[in-house]
């Protein structure tokens, strides 16, 4: 009995490692934005994080193929230092069902500064507080 328990155990034990801590940044009128904060790393002078915007209503692509979506799950490289964001990656879900996605290459990311009041503000607040702080 025990020995079938610690093989769950151990065959379990890396996907619960992996899990997703979300946490609440802003709730809107069209949805609540979260941060899974276990994907927030450094990399090199730029820290990346994995943001979900869950929609209140189905949104719609204005370009064909104009599939709806329901949520967006965008991976941004945030610079703590000069604060500004970029969007590297953006995936587009109806309910579990993958829709649409695009990638950027580093090279092409054009970075916004996060001007006060603002979304992007908001966003690069969360990221920068949840960065895990580094022995010096």
């Amino acid at each position: 009995m025990y020995k079938r328990l610690t093989i769950v155990v151990l065959f379990f034990w890396p996907m619960l490692a992996g899990a997703a801590d979300w946490h609440d940044v802003a709730n809107t009128s069209l949805g609540q934005l979260k941060l899974d904060t276990t994907s927030v790393t450094r990399q090199g002078r730029l820290t990346k994080a994995v943001l979900v915007y869950e929609f209140k209503v189905e949104q719609r692509f204005s370009a064909p193929p104009k599939d709806v979506f329901n949520k967006r799950e965008d991976t941004v490289l945030v610079d703590c230092a000069q604060p500004s964001l970029g969007l590297q990656s953006s995936r587009f879900f109806d309910k579990e069902r993958l829709v649409n996605s695009f990638t950027e290459i580093l090279a092409n990311i054009k970075f916004s500064p996060a001007a006060p009041d603002t979304m992007a503000k908001t966003v690069v607040t969360a990221v920068c507080a949840a960065l895990p702080k580094t022995k010096s």
